[in-house]
């Protein structure tokens, strides 16, 4: 009875038309390791074991994923072996209804499928608690239709197929997910902004993709790759024969080195130039997409209730089934980014799925989405201006607190999504980039901060110059102090400083030990220790972080003891190199995270009393001018980002 009242097979339904919204997609000849993301088998588990198993995260059950034999598949079809269940309750698949309802005008669906011989198909849907039931079952060949009401996925929920072979193998040749045609429906159209320095190579790849997809690249009105590096696209021995093949669709622009900010804001101003284009995607260089992602998000913003931000997800890109961020949020208080939900960070989709993980069942709303992969409608970008001139860091949660004020949301879509790195593998806090973290924060908290003073947030920023000092980075501590002197100075030095600032961060590199990466092992000192000092330990209550605090402090104030080039007193990996165990040391030896390398950190009282006693004093005058300055960065924000600055940034004007 529930399949009469909540779906309608073809047939039944008033004649109407319906535009594909989503493909039922597979990943062809890539990595076997992505299928999961793609496909389920067999029989999962049942709705009363999922709801019992509600918050024990114990006792969920993980998928043993095994592809049966005698599976052959293409982009958009799949062979179904007799007797064996297909289930499409995975993340590229599923179709994701709770964010179609909340932030559209659709209020139904229509799944086709079109089946070669004769299958038992079972629609499910789960709900934000991630409990799921069928809406509907039928049994038959060719096109088999759904109509699907959007109506009780108020805070979660998703809908899919589940595919049943009989006695003969069952070829799903094609599926679609569909809305109703709404009168006055465009064709749109995107530009492709590809922001690069020397990964030339990347991206003609990332083109490739698109190029492979004739559906998805009729609907791009350029692929825009923006190179600010030495090592120019237009060098490579691919360049030609894909320019030839791509012709008007791909184009290459040189500009000076301008970080993430400039190449994207260059990206947005060639979009506002351009009739034929309707929307900009923002694109890493490095990301890898799921190229289907591009029209997902395209037709989920074309059915918005207002113009939107629509953002994808990202994939860990070393391990390709586990999903880095599913959304992001700024917390206010901290002034802070983060994941929305924690547990989320890092998935493994090799391992939950929809049926039997409820948390991924649940709407994530966002604060902003990261420009690893970002779609802007043109409307956002004509009102609110461009990026920020921030060069990197902050400029992508930025924007999305700044169209947020100004009436335009942003929803991180599922089933849209990139293969990158995680920044947790990167050291990007504590090399040349800690300047930019430091003032771009600050820049941004200015602007948009909702409390006096910015409530904790300078106590939380000086905390972090105290932490980096204790750690003896004083490489990225120095940085950071450039960067609070920098915001001093007032909103006059954004956009003539993108030319400068990065080059003057990564020359300081060489005046210090703790910025000189060591390679070859035969250069490491040896370790040695008269008096090992106790293994410092994360310390878990209040009382034993400040214990440990004011030890760390009071040692950083002693004489450093005999000093040799040849010899340090500890050895630590990245994940060990914590303030509380190098605040017992006066020299260590610390690898990157990427594992390419070492530095060597030696304590240096001097250097700390005096760094201390600079970035409590500007840390006093910035709240202390906090009120001026937030009224003086905020008047002149619409001249920081209007067209007519980048232009001349750009070196157009």
């Amino acid at each position: 009875m529930k399949a009469k009242t909540e779906a309608v097979a073809e047939g039944t339904a008033t004649e109407q038309q319906w535009t594909p919204v989503q493909r039922v997609v597979f990943p062809g000849e890539s990595d076997t390791s992505l299928w999961p993301l793609y496909v389920d088998w067999g029989v999962a588990p049942s709705s009363a074991a999922l709801s019992a198993s509600q918050g024990d995260q114990n006792v969920l059950t993980l998928r043993q994923f095994e592809m049966p034999r005698g599976v052959d598949a293409t982009r958009t079809s799949i062979l179904i072996p007799a007797r064996e269940r297909l289930s499409l309750a995975t993340y590229f698949n599923a179709f994701p209804a709770s964010y179609w309802q909340r932030w559209t005008d659709v209020r139904n669906i229509r799944l086709t499928l079109k089946l070669s011989k004769r299958a038992v198909v079972e629609v499910m849907r789960s709900s934000a608690r991630g409990t799921f039931t069928p809406v509907a079952t039928r049994a038959g060949s060719g096109e088999l239709s759904f109509d699907i009401p959007l109506n009780r996925f108020g805070d979660g929920g998703w809908i899919w197929p589940e595919i049943t072979a009989l006695k003969e193998d069952v070829e799903l040749e094609w599926g679609t997910w569909s809305v109703p045609t709404r009168e006055g429906d465009r064709h749109a159209n995107v530009t492709v902004g590809i922001t690069t320095y020397n990964l030339p190579e990347d991206c003609l790849t990332q083109a490739e993709r698109f190029q492979a997809e004739p559906e998805v690249l009729d609907h791009i009105a350029e692929i825009l790759i923006v190179d600010q590096g030495n090592k120019n696209v237009k060098d490579c021995e691919r360049y030609p024969r894909l320019q030839e093949e791509l012709g008007s669709k791909l184009r290459v622009i040189e500009q000076a080195n301008l970080g993430g900010s400039g190449g994207f804001s260059r990206g947005m101003y060639e979009m506002l130039k351009n009739p034929d284009s309707d929307y900009v995607l923002l694109l890493d260089d490095d990301a890898v997409i799921e190229p289907e992602g591009l029209l997902r998000a395209l037709a989920f913003a074309e059915h918005t209730l207002t113009p939107t931000i629509v953002g994808g997800h990202m994939f860990n890109a070393n391990e390709r089934t586990i999903l880095h961020s599913m959304g992001e949020t700024i917390d206010a208080h901290k002034f802070w980014w983060g994941a929305v939900n924690p547990e989320l960070a890092t998935v493994d989709l090799a391992q939950r799925t929809i049926r039997n993980d409820p948390r991924l069942n649940r709407r994530i709303d966002v604060a902003y989405n990261g420009w690893w992969m970002c779609l802007i409608p043109k409307p956002v970008v004509a009102e609110i201006g461009l990026s920020l001139p921030f060069f990197i860091k902050w400029d992508d949660s930025e924007y999305g607190l700044r169209a947020a004020e100004h009436g335009f949301p942003t929803v991180s879509l599922p089933g849209a999504a990139v293969w990158h790195v995680p920044w947790t593998e990167k050291d990007d806090g504590l090399d040349w980039q800690a300047y930019f973290h430091q003032r771009n924060r600050w820049v941004a908290a200015l602007l948009h901060s909702p409390y006096p003073r910015g409530a904790s947030f300078p106590k939380t920023s000086l905390a972090s110059d105290v932490r980096a000092l204790l750690s003896l980075q004083y490489y990225s501590a120095d940085l950071r102090r450039q960067g609070l002197r920098d915001v001093l100075l007032g909103p006059g030095h954004l956009h003539p400083s993108m030319h400068t600032r990065a080059a003057e961060a990564r020359a300081k590199a060489k005046e210090y030990t703790d910025a000189r990466l060591m390679t070859e092992a035969a250069d490491f000192p040896a370790v040695h220790r008269k008096k090992p000092a106790p293994v410092g330990t994360k310390p878990d209550s209040r009382a034993q972080f400040m214990s440990k605090a004011i030890a760390g402090i009071t040692k950083q104030f002693l004489p450093e003891g005999e000093h040799r080039e040849d010899r340090v007193e500890d050895v630590l990996s990245s994940t060990d190199a914590r303030w509380w165990r190098l605040a017992n040391l006066n020299s260590a030896l610390v690898s990157n995270a990427e594992g390419s390398g070492a530095w060597r950190y030696q304590r240096d009282a001097k250097h700390y009393r005096r760094a201390l006693a600079e970035s409590i004093a500007l840390h006093a005058e910035l709240i202390r001018r906090w009120a001026s300055l937030s009224r003086e960065y905020r008047e002149a924000l619409p001249e920081l980002v209007s067209v007519q600055a980048w232009e001349k940034t750009f070196g157009l004007k």
